[in-house]
């Protein structure tokens, strides 16, 4: 077992990052123990860290905190929150069934005849957005001082490393400190289905990034309206608890 993690977290951790709660006990076990060596190679090195750092360190807070520093952690956490509302409309977008409709006609100029196709330039747009955007999140994520923000960084990011193999298929990679890096020219040559499986489909990488990415908003808009309960008028923080 790994030292500080729970027997709840361990569930909690995996039924998150598959979608749902139908992955047997042995199933999540044994995925646990192969993601083990990689996090201990450092695939989640930034963010496990940094949730182990706050998990053990949750009664550092003191009556020395000030004013600039209440308002230096909201405006961060506001930061967290706007990558965690952008990140959550870029899945959105590449969940909505009308980016893949085939309704972009084309015309023929030799005969005349029209026929309707993805409109590629849309669903690209869409993909490279959503990199950005995950890539803005994560290091957001990884800077935060919420265990629940923190805690769902890491799921988002196993869910990516559980996807390599797909993302590889429509130009994305997984580069330094979690962050993603797309191949635009490999992303123009990707087949349509393959980014549909990964981004739109109902279980799909996309919607567990969705469902996450929402959940890492409304921590942080609860985180920062915690900051205003926690520090009095004169900017000493008088609550002793995480």
């Amino acid at each position: 077992m790994v030292s500080g993690i729970s027997n709840n977290y361990i569930n909690s951790f995996f039924n998150n990052l598959y979608g749902n709660g139908s992955n047997s006990t042995s199933n999540s076990t044994s995925t646990f123990l192969s993601d083990y060596a990689s996090i201990k190679n450092g695939s989640y090195k930034k963010l496990l860290g940094a949730y182990y750092r706050l998990g053990n360190n949750n009664s550092t807070s003191s009556s020395s905190d000030t004013t600039s520093e209440s308002k230096d952690a909201t405006k961060k956490m506001q930061a967290t929150k706007l990558a965690a509302s952008d990140l959550n409309k870029s899945a959105k977008t590449l969940m909505d069934d009308k980016l893949f409709a085939k309704n972009k006609s084309v015309k023929d100029e030799q005969t005349g005849e029209v026929t309707y196709e993805y409109d590629r330039d849309k669903i690209e747009s869409a993909v490279k957005d959503f990199v950005k955007n995950y890539n803005a999140m994560i290091e957001n994520a990884g800077d935060s001082d919420s265990n629940s923000i923190l805690s769902k960084g890491v799921i988002l990011t196993g869910a990516t490393k559980a996807n390599t193999n797909m993302l590889a298929k429509v130009g994305i990679t997984i580069g330094k400190d979690n962050k993603l890096v797309l191949s635009e020219e490999d992303l123009k040559k990707a087949d349509v289905s393959d980014i549909k499986s990964l981004f739109h489909d109902k279980y799909s990488y996309g919607s567990t990034v969705e469902r996450n990415s929402s959940a890492m908003y409304y921590s942080a808009s609860s985180k920062i309206n915690s900051y205003a309960q926690k520090y009095g008028s004169s900017g000493v923080n008088y609550d002793y608890s995480a």
